[in-house]
């Protein structure tokens, strides 16, 4: 094979494995609603209690958020419910024992990069409905809610999270930084054969 014919053999090697990662990507920042709880504070009964609020949250409104049609529907749904879901949470909260307020709020946050399944979220400001326990000083949770990425078993409210973030976050990082070294040697590769 001759070096001319090598090189086109790797520059349309490189573009099917860039167009590959490109297709999964995630929508736009603008098609995406996440949901975001952050506990109280990070002793072992707020934690958990950031869980069962995630968990009443989600089963009472998953089937209602499918049913409607976009994310602005969606925006409306939860911006009518506002005080609803505060309400769930706070009933959590007190089925609990613990005395301190929620606030909840849909406005837009700023994420780093999340990989969900085979999606990369790049960082960026993205739509969220957040859920803030007591102090809001505490580590927090979420999942993408539309499209739903995010959901609660029917069966007995048990997780059926196809993203546990928290699981992922060492996974993420490594998968991260092995994508960019892998792109810039890429880069470099093409520099060297167009040289």
């Amino acid at each position: 094979m001759t070096v001319g014919k090598w090189k086109i053999v790797c520059f349309l090697s490189i573009l099917s494995i860039l167009t590959y990662f490109s297709g999964n990507v995630a929508l736009k920042e603008e098609e995406i609603l996440r949901i975001h709880i952050i506990a109280n504070s990070n002793n072992p009964k707020d934690q958990f209690v950031k869980y069962l609020v995630r968990d009443r949250i989600l089963k009472e409104y998953n089937q209602k958020l499918k049913d409607l049609k976009g994310i602005k529907e969606i925006e409306k749904f939860i911006e009518a419910n506002l005080g609803d879901i505060e309400t769930l949470a706070g009933d959590v909260l007190l089925e609990n024992g613990l005395v301190y307020g929620v606030h909840g709020e849909l406005g837009k946050f700023h994420f780093p990069t999340r990989l969900y399944l085979d999606t990369l979220y790049p960082k960026g400001q993205y739509k969220a409905l957040k859920i803030v326990l007591g102090e809001g000083k505490g580590d927090n949770w979420w999942c993408v809610m539309f499209p739903p990425l995010c959901l609660v078993g029917e069966v007995e409210g048990k997780e059926v999270l196809t993203n546990p973030i928290e699981e992922m976050e060492n996974f993420q990082v490594q998968h991260e930084i092995f994508i960019l070294n892998w792109i810039k040697k890429i880069i470099e590769f093409i520099k060297k054969i167009f040289n």
